[in-house]
């Protein structure tokens, strides 16, 4: 994963330099660019053809080489998704860019069913995965924030209630002492 900060922030030469680099290491299989850039800013996707261009490119390469070369993006509420996303996203989607979203659950943005259903049927609707919803992790300073296991478990009774199963993401939680991604049940 080409983590550690946001992707987004670096210039198109630096992006094009990092996924040439990974994708020449023979047991490199999957690359994950993580941004929450479309989130913010989806026009530098419309603005920045170089960056995009480096983007894009590399994922050709990488379907060349039989590798995924993915944007993992991080939408939590739908009033995140704009039209201006949506013609981001369309030009990703016909350039054969896959991307994903990793929402976290936030108390009082998006904990509600309806708004969740919501963000997941427009995140769709912009050929976005929904891929992930995690638990928010348990963060001194902002307990107030995280949901119940208990909600967090109806929440997903919710969603995978009304949407297409490859539509629905995966809920999970950060198991403590390095124990990974867990599904909430």
């Amino acid at each position: 994963m080409l983590s550690g900060g946001d992707a987004f922030m670096l210039p198109a030469r630096k992006l094009r330099e990092l996924l040439d680099m990974l994708l020449s290491i023979d047991h490199v299989q999957r690359i994950r660019v993580a941004s929450k850039g479309p989130a913010v800013m989806p026009m530098k996707i419309l603005r920045d053809g170089a960056w995009t261009d480096a983007l894009t490119g590399a994922v050709a390469r990488g379907r060349d080489l039989g590798k995924e070369v993915c944007l993992h993006t991080h939408f939590n509420s739908p009033e995140e998704i704009s039209y201006i996303t949506r013609d981001a996203m369309l030009q990703l989607f016909q350039s054969g860019v896959k991307v994903r979203n990793q929402s976290v659950l936030i108390r009082g943005v998006n904990d509600q069913p309806e708004r969740m259903v919501r963000l997941v049927k427009r995140l769709s609707a912009i050929n976005v995965q929904p891929y992930y919803v995690y638990q928010h992790d348990m963060v001194k300073g902002v307990e107030e924030l995280r949901t119940s296991l208990a909600d967090s478990i109806e929440l997903e009774r919710w969603v995978r209630g009304a949407t297409a199963g490859f539509n629905t993401p995966t809920f999970v939680t950060d198991a403590p002492g390095g124990g990974g991604k867990r599904d909430l049940h």
